[in-house]
């Protein structure tokens, strides 16, 4: 009975016998049926919030007033009162919809037309083109990505932007001792979101869609990073997902997020989700090689918040090269960069090197390659 063939035997009697029960009940079950068009565009999810509808149609409100009192204006001036409008339009079919959703109330005809033509007017034709209402809130969305480039011009969301951008220096740390932490904020890769909710009638509607993620890192030694270098940290390595995103963001396999990118576990009490923390640090480097300068991250668990952390350079015979980094540091993720120079400040040669971030009594070491 344990044999693939015995499985195959029992599979092939309980298909059969499902066979018999769909022939007694094929007055009463509805049949799946395909027909063309087989593709259509689903239901737009919205957030159920008027209040914030009903600001941004107020807004494009005064805007279009102070615009139509204009005289002069030559740049597009009719292509932006278009947008205007069409902003007003949606805006005000948002905080309707969002009205009913709250009020457990059954949308209209024109409801749900206006939620299945967000990406296309041709609802049922998924090879048509992107003309829908949410693409023509953008401005020039139907321009070619050829148009910017020629043109020199920044192609907004066209692009899949990550963005970082440096909001608090602390120069010192309490103790007075210099420090130089840098804190950033910033947009990683897109999220993808399943939302399900139930309808008025009481079945349920899942929706699947992008939404943004944030990310949060310190540097060090007054080291601020650019745009460039924070898209190539992704395009290396990937970065720490901040510790809020384990109580929604699911693995690879759509279960619970358990790998080791986490800051915390978390433990299921009769009062709320406790935060647990673990002593796993995470250490590397980007770009690896690297010809000139190269930046090491590395995350700090809240089990080891306030511990020593240091940051060393060796050489492939175990010598110290430059000491980089040493103070103590509350938990997060940290980055700090190392310029290629020894102790002396003197250009180290090509070759294979050894960095080591030691907090507390945790100390890990990774390898790098620089080539001049």
């Amino acid at each position: 009975m344990q044999t693939a063939s015995w499985q195959q035997k029992t599979m092939n009697t309980q298909l059969a016998s499902w066979a018999e029960l769909r022939h007694d009940f094929i007055l009463y079950a509805k049949q799946p049926y395909t027909d063309y068009p087989a593709c259509s565009y689903p239901y737009s999810y919205i957030e159920p919030n008027p209040l914030f509808y009903n600001s941004l149609t107020e807004i494009f409100q005064n805007l279009q007033i102070v615009l139509k009192g204009k005289t002069g204006i030559e740049m597009n001036y009719i292509d932006n009162i278009n947008i205007i409008d069409n902003w007003i339009n949606v805006c005000q079919n948002l905080s309707k919809i969002a009205e009913k959703e709250l009020n457990n109330e059954e949308l209209d005809t024109n409801d749900t037309n206006f939620l299945k033509t967000a990406l296309s007017n041709s609802q049922y034709d998924c090879n048509s083109i992107l003309d829908g209402w949410l693409i023509n809130l953008f401005y020039r969305y139907n321009v070619t990505l050829d148009y910017y480039t020629n043109k020199g011009l920044d192609p907004g969301f066209l692009n899949d932007e990550k963005t970082i951008a440096d909001i608090h220096t602390s120069s010192t740390d309490s103790n007075g001792t210099v420090v130089g932490n840098v804190l950033h904020i910033g947009t990683g890769p897109v999220n993808l979101a399943v939302i399900t909710t139930p309808s008025p009638n009481g079945k349920l509607r899942s929706y699947v869609g992008p939404v943004m993620s944030y990310y949060e890192v310190t540097t060090l030694n007054f080291e601020r990073l650019t745009d460039e270098e924070w898209r190539d940290m992704f395009t290396t390595k990937g970065f720490p997902k901040p510790a809020l995103e384990n109580l929604y963001i699911a693995d690879s396999s759509g279960g619970e997020l358990k790998d080791k990118i986490s800051l915390y576990t978390y433990e299921q009490s009769k009062v709320k989700d406790i935060a647990v923390a673990t002593n796993e640090i995470e250490i590397y480097n980007f770009p690896n090689p690297f010809s000139s300068t190269t930046i090491i991250a590395f995350r700090l668990p809240s089990s080891l918040d306030g511990a020593n952390t240091e940051v060393k350079i060796y050489d492939e015979n175990g010598n110290l090269v430059a000491h980089v980094f040493e103070n103590r540091l509350n938990a997060g993720n940290y980055q700090v960069r190392w310029d290629g120079r020894n102790s002396t400040g003197a250009a180290a040669p090509s070759g294979i090197y050894f960095y080591s971030v030691k907090i507390g009594d945790q100390l890990k070491t990774e390898k790098m390659t620089l080539i001049r």
